[in-house]
């Protein structure tokens, strides 16, 4: 079983602070030695809390899309996570984990909205981008976000580097921004292909 072409993708989200240690403990042990190193190389323990949600979405979902109780994964070089099985991105912030699947290639990023100081330059930023983030001061802490987390979905769908962002094309590539309470998610799609 697969995504279906007009769900696009699906978008598995948790609490992180929902889920009691002894469920960490129990599906710790069911995952990919792998992902379990991964966990552990965390350099706190909110780090490796928010590492193991996303993972047991992805667990979660691959059961209940794919009808799978095992996967494989592997992670390329820059740490992008990938399963023979589907196409997924995992994101944290905060409390807030989540694992979106599609039937595409896919990345996406989730952040706690936050107040900003205006600047001149935001780094990584383009010049178009920090005018409009700056455009007013109104509405500024929300387009700051939408920029950001518009770079790392794309960074996640490509498996690059951050420094690499403003490198990376955004021909043949969906976004969809989606926002709840302080936090918002950016996913990107590749539409064909991926390079």
């Amino acid at each position: 079983m697969s995504l279906k072409k007009a769900d696009m993708f699906k978008v598995y989200k948790i609490d992180i602070n929902s889920v009691s240690r002894e469920e960490y403990e129990k599906n710790f042990e069911s995952l990919p030695e792998i992902i379990k190193s991964r966990i552990k190389s965390k350099n706190t323990p909110l780090s490796q809390k928010q590492s193991m949600a996303g993972y047991l979405l992805l667990k979660r979902g691959i059961n209940e899309l794919y009808g799978k109780d095992m996967f494989d994964v592997s992670f390329n070089e820059n740490g992008k996570p990938a399963t023979s099985i589907c196409n997924f991105s995992i994101s944290h912030s905060e409390n807030i984990a989540v694992c979106v699947f599609s039937d595409k290639e896919v990345g996406a990023d989730i952040q706690k909205m936050r107040k900003i100081d205006l600047k001149s330059h935001y780094p990584l930023f383009t010049e178009e981008e920090t005018d409009f983030i700056n455009k007013e001061p109104s509405g500024a802490n929300k387009r700051f976000f939408e920029v950001f987390t518009k770079k790392e979905a794309l960074v996640k769908l490509y498996g690059s580097r951050l420094s690499e962002c403003n490198k990376l094309s955004k021909e043949n590539v969906d976004f969809t921004m989606l926002s709840e309470d302080d936090f918002i998610l950016c996913i990107a799609e590749q539409r064909n292909a991926h390079k």
